[in-house]
């Protein structure tokens, strides 16, 4: 009897747990979800700072030297115009003296150039007198058909004279292209028609002097006949034309530009150099307290060196240290709050960034890490609370949208390559493909793939979702 009592309460026993096995296979999971709703997303992050009265301004000379006074001290309070310190230009002047000892040579040389150019030209006028007298002297003998050998003689001296003095004008002239053409003042045409005339000038004498010694040797043919004296008055006439065309130029022209040109050169050199002897006396441009004196330090200065680094009276800004990772998210003119944490209450400013540094520093963390950390400068509204020095916490918005699709991170997971979601939808577990946007902090905001009013399940690590499981 017992046996059959025992046997009728084990086979109760499992049909319960058979019972039950099916129930808890059967049922909904139960799942923690959210549903989608517009939210307000954004990501910001929190960094220390302090107020600073006024701007940095470096102070740089314009000429370099030898310090050979200093006139202020680190910390000391100046007014734009004050000295800052003297420097030393006795090679300026010596520089000056040497442009002026250049403008001296030059216009002597112009006034050479004058001098000789109105002895050539009186050179030529005397030169064509003799060859007017001696064409009368030609006419004269014409008719007779007789010349004497003296006569002769002295014509054809008259004729190199004016050959030699010929000569030594080209040679002049090309000389003076010499210079011109070597600072591109002519062109090659020009200067080789320079050359070229030296050349015809000195075959031409020497036929002169050949033709003057065939008259001492009375080997010249044809004297007194009709073709003697019509050559030589057209080689009279040859000569008095190229007297009167020389007479009607002014050859040193060129020249002469050349050497003015110089010369206005070293007065705008002087000019600037004197420029910078009254920069040698440098000044502050702005009004404030020299924060550092980099001039105490070294005793050359160059234009490319701060000499002071002036802390100026402006209104009192903000000033603080990004971590780098951080300040990549940021851009000159984006809005900050400026917190300063009074007794009881938080005081907000807004703020502007106004700069952002170019380069990073080593700055000791409050862990006592050293973190790379970029300077930026806040502009704030003019107010009796902040002032120099005080600290206060800056708010950095970086990322700000509203009406957006918004998820915690744990319900995102990876299937094949996509990024995918659990949803919940009429009671089975359905997977989803999104298209992400901007991490927030533990959130991630969704850009496609969601609707608003959709269910998600929190977590995709759940080993118990399936596709089509039914859930609750």
């Amino acid at each position: 009897m017992k046996k059959r009592v025992k046997l009728v309460v084990f086979a109760l026993i499992a049909v319960v747990l058979a019972g039950y096995g099916i129930y808890a296979a059967t049922r909904p999971l139960e799942v923690d979800t959210i549903v989608i709703e517009p939210r307000h997303a954004h990501m910001y992050f929190i960094q220390q700072g302090y107020g600073v009265q006024g701007s940095l301004v470096s102070v740089y000379p314009l000429v370099g030297g030898e310090i050979i006074s200093l006139e202020v001290r680190e910390g000391d309070r100046i007014t734009a115009g004050d000295v800052i310190c003297r420097v030393d230009l006795s090679a300026l002047e010596l520089l000056i003296l040497r442009s002026e000892t250049n403008i001296a040579a030059l216009e002597a040389q112009v006034r050479n150039l004058q001098l000789n150019e109105t002895r050539e030209r009186n050179a030529l006028t005397t030169s064509r007198n003799d060859l007017m007298s001696q064409m009368e002297i030609l006419n004269a003998r014409s008719d007779a058909r007789v010349l004497s050998i003296q006569e002769q003689v002295n014509l054809q001296e008259t004729i190199n004279r004016q050959l030699e003095s010929t000569l030594e004008q080209a040679v002049n002239n090309y000389r003076n292209m010499e210079v011109l053409y070597a600072v591109q003042a002519v062109s090659r045409v020009e200067y080789d028609t320079a050359r070229n005339r030296v050349e015809e000038a000195q075959s031409q004498l020497d036929q002169g002097v050949l033709a003057l010694s065939g008259i001492y040797a009375g080997t010249s043919s044809a004297l007194g006949s009709e073709g003697y004296f019509e050559a030589a008055r057209a080689a009279i006439d040859t000569q008095m034309a190229g007297i009167n065309r020389s007479l009607a130029t002014n050859y040193s022209a060129a020249m002469e530009d050349y050497f003015q040109a110089l010369i206005e050169g070293e007065h705008v050199n002087i000019a600037q150099l004197r420029r910078d002897m009254e920069s040698g006396v440098i000044r502050t441009h702005v009004s404030g307290r020299i924060e550092s004196l980099p001039a105490q330090e070294i005793n050359i200065i160059s234009p490319n060196t701060p000499i002071a680094v002036i802390r100026t009276d402006d209104e009192v800004s903000v000033e603080v240290f990004v971590r780098t990772r951080d300040v990549v998210n940021l851009n000159i003119g984006d809005t900050v709050e400026v917190i300063f944490k009074a007794r009881g209450n938080n005081i907000v400013f807004p703020g502007n960034i106004v700069e952002i540094g170019d380069r990073a520093e080593g700055r000791m963390s409050p862990l006592g890490i050293v973190d790379r950390n970029v300077k930026v400068s806040i502009s704030i509204p003019e107010n009796e609370i902040i002032r120099d020095g005080y600290d206060v916490d800056v708010r950095f918005t970086y990322f700000e949208a509203s009406d957006r699709m918004v998820v915690p991170r744990t319900a995102l997971f990876t299937h094949e390559g996509r990024d995918m979601i659990w949803v919940l939808a009429g009671g089975q577990v359905e997977m989803r493909e999104v298209a992400l946007g901007a991490e927030l902090r533990i959130d991630t905001v969704i850009e496609a793939g969601l609707q608003f009013g959709d269910v998600v399940i929190r977590d995709a690590n759940d080993n118990r979702l399936r596709e089509g499981v039914a859930a609750r």
